[in-house]
C-alpha cells in the first residue's frame, strides 16, 4: 500500500481531527507525521485509541490503535523533511496565533491543505504562501473525545462518524496539488470529493452553523429546548442577513429562494428531530463538547460578518453576537 500512495504528510494538531485525517492517510499508505507543541509531544508518541462508529455499530467496544507515526515539536524538525502534503488541523482563531509565517517557511515545496471553514481564512493563508500551492478543504465528519457524558469506554480516546453522503469537500487551483490531495486521502478510505470552490460552499453553511450554535448554547445544548424556542424563527433572518454580504463576494452554492424552503422554522425543527435518531452518538454532546473547545471561533464569525457588513446591513447579527455573550455570563 505504502507505494500506491508513498506520500510524506505533516498534520498540524493531532487532535480530534488531526487523527481521523492521520489515521486514514497512515491506512493509504502514507508516511505521516504530527506537529504538536512540546506539552502533548511525549502522549502523541505513545499513540492513540480511537473509536470508529463506521467500522463497528458498537463502536465503543472496539478501541483502535493508532500509531507508527513521527512527532516533531520544532521548526527545525519540520525542516529536516521534505513534505509532500501539511493539513491545518486547527482552529480559525489557532490559526492566527502568530506562528505562521514561520511555519510556512520550512515547508519548502509542499502543498498545503487549510480545513478553516471561515470567510477570511484564506486571505490569511495567503499572506504567507502562493495561492498555487493551497488546497482548501472542510471537514465532512464528526469527531469527539470519548467518553462523553453517557458513554462507556476501555480507554480514552478519539471516537469518529463519516456521515452518509457526506464526504469532505476540496478545491484547489492547481490541479495536480488538488488530485495528490484526493488520492491520498481516497487511498485511506476517507469519504472526500472534489469541488469547485471550497470557500464559496462553506462560508454560507458555517454562517447558518454558527447561528444554530449560538442558539443551541442558549438553550443548554438542548435540541428539545431550542425547537420549541422563539429563538429558531430568527435563524433564517439571521443567516440571510449574512448571505446578502457574502454574496456580494461569493456565489451562493444554491439558489437562493431554495435555501429559504430549507431554512424555514418548520425545516430546522424537523432537522433538530431527525438528527438524533439518525446519528450513533449523542449529537446534544458532541456539540456541548466540540463547540465549547472552539467557542472563541464561533464569536469570530461572528465578529467577521459583522465587519464585513456594516452595522446598518448586519444589525441582526450585532444582536446574536450580543446574545451569545449574556449566555456566557
Amino acid at each position: 500500500m505504502a507505494e500506491e500512495c508513498g506520500v510524506k504528510i505533516l498534520l498540524v494538531g493531532a487532535g480530534a481531527v488531526g487523527q481521523v485525517f492521520g489515521r486514514h492517510l497512515q491506512k493509504g499508505g502514507a508516511e505521516v507525521s504530527f506537529y504538536v507543541r512540546e506539552k502533548y509531544a511525549e502522549e502523541a508518541r505513545g499513540g492513540f485509541t480511537m473509536y470508529a462508529w463506521n467500522e463497528h455499530r458498537d463502536a465503543l467496544k472496539h478501541p483502535l490503535r493508532f500509531e507508527g507515526f513521527g512527532v516533531l515539536t520544532t521548526l527545525e524538525e519540520v525542516a529536516s523533511t521534505t513534505w509532500d502534503q501539511v493539513y491545518l488541523c486547527v482552529s480559525s482563531t489557532a490559526l492566527r496565533a502568530g506562528w505562521l509565517g514561520d511555519f510556512v517557511a520550512q515547508l519548502g515545496a509542499a502543498t498545503l491543505v487549510c480545513l478553516q471553514p471561515g470567510m477570511h481564512d484564506k486571505a490569511y493563508l495567503l499572506q504567507y504562501i502562493s495561492e498555487e500551492r493551497v488546497v482548501m478543504g472542510t471537514i465532512g465528519f464528526n469527531s469527539y473525545y470519548a467518553p462523553m457524558p453517557g458513554e462507556e469506554v476501555e480507554e480514552e480516546g478519539v471516537a469518529y462518524w463519516f456521515p452518509f453522503f457526506s464526504p469532505s469537500p476540496f478545491s484547489g487551483s492547481e490541479r495536480v496539488r488538488l488530485q495528490g490531495v484526493l488520492r491520498a486521502l481516497r487511498a485511506g478510505k476517507l469519504p472526500c470529493m472534489k469541488m469547485r470552490d471550497v470557500v464559496e460552499g462553506s462560508v454560507y453553511i458555517s454562517a447558518v452553523l454558527m447561528f444554530v450554535v449560538t442558539a443551541l448554547e442558549c438553550h443548554e445544548w438542548s435540541f428539545s429546548k431550542l425547537s420549541k424556542s422563539p429563538l429558531l424563527r430568527d435563524i433564517p433572518k439571521a443567516s440571510f442577513e449574512v448571505f446578502a454580504v457574502l454574496s456580494k463576494t461569493y456565489r451562493p452554492p444554491a439558489p437562493l429562494w431554495l435555501v429559504k424552503l430549507v431554512l424555514r422554522p418548520f425545516a430546522l425543527r424537523f432537522g433538530l428531530w431527525l438528527a438524533p435518531r439518525l446519528i450513533p452518538f449523542d449529537i446534544e454532546q458532541f456539540f456541548r463538547a466540540h463547540f465549547e473547545k472552539v467557542g472563541d471561533q464561533t464569536e469570530l464569525y461572528l465578529l467577521e460578518y459583522l465587519d464585513a457588513g456594516g452595522e446598518h446591513q448586519t444589525k441582526t447579527v450585532a444582536d446574536w453576537l450580543s446574545r451569545l455573550r449574556q449566555c456566557r455570563g
